[in-house]
């Protein structure tokens, strides 16, 4: 998915008076009450309230930190926050909860899970419905046969949207769509079985996912179990086969 480079979508769309001090050097400017509006978990580590800013507020120091900041997230000095995240993902971060132009082409498949992550850690919304959609759109490119851990293997997308997203109804149209890919990856052996060489090729290539030294750690239950009654009923079905009258 071609991206436009970040540096091409200007300045953030508001005043900056914070800056966000990341763990790779990183600094990148933002506005505490967009931050604070975006996430709760930021909003009670600059101390900001849910009402209107005010003078003494923005003029104040930071707050302490909320637990999921750890002490690596504290409140560094006045207009500056520490956290524990790499710049490139707090840059994507920043844009889609200012959004300035279509900001979707921000999320790749290279950086949707560490925003999925970002956003499940500081409960930014926005940034979490964006990384669904974006899953969502691409469940028709996704394929068993990437790597297992690519977002577009369809087991692991599913397993990404169960962890971060599945929790929030106003995302369950993205995981109908994202568990909807790994159901059509699997129809060669759910669906009536007409072609025995297409069973067959899946079941191999299942069979390499299944015995992956990660795959009990990348692929959530859940997921597994779909995979494993699939496999079941494709055997079942090509024995039913290998059996009819001519065979």
């Amino acid at each position: 998915m071609a991206t436009e480079p970040l540096a091409t979508l200007g300045s953030p769309p508001f005043p900056v008076d914070l800056t966000l001090v990341c763990r790779d050097g990183a600094r990148l400017s933002a506005h505490r009450y967009i931050l604070a509006w975006a996430s709760p978990v930021l909003r009670e580590a600059l101390g900001l309230p849910l009402g209107l800013p005010s003078p003494s507020a923005s003029a104040g120091c930071l707050g302490s930190c909320h637990g999921a900041l750890s002490s690596a997230a504290e409140a560094c000095s006045v207009g500056e926050l520490a956290v524990d995240d790499d710049g490139p993902d707090w840059e994507v971060a920043l844009l889609l909860v200012a959004p300035t132009d279509y900001t979707m082409r921000l999320v790749t498949w290279e950086n949707v899970e560490r925003l999925l992550a970002l956003a499940d850690k500081y409960n930014i919304a926005i940034v979490r419905g964006y990384c669904a959609h974006f899953l969502a759109l691409g469940g028709p490119n996704m394929r068993l046969d990437a790597p297992l851990l690519a977002p577009y293997n369809p087991l692991r997308a599913a397993t990404l949207f169960e962890k971060f997203c599945s929790a929030h109804d106003s995302l369950k149209a993205y995981g109908e769509v994202v568990h909807g890919a790994v159901n059509v990856a699997l129809s060669p052996l759910t669906a009536p079985i007409q072609c025995c060489y297409n069973a067959c090729a899946l079941l191999a290539t299942l069979d390499k996912v299944v015995t992956h030294e990660q795959y009990m750690t990348a692929i959530a239950p859940s997921v597994q179990g779909i995979v494993s009654a699939a496999m079941l009923r494709g055997l079942h079905g090509l024995l039913e086969l290998l059996q009819m009258p001519g065979r």
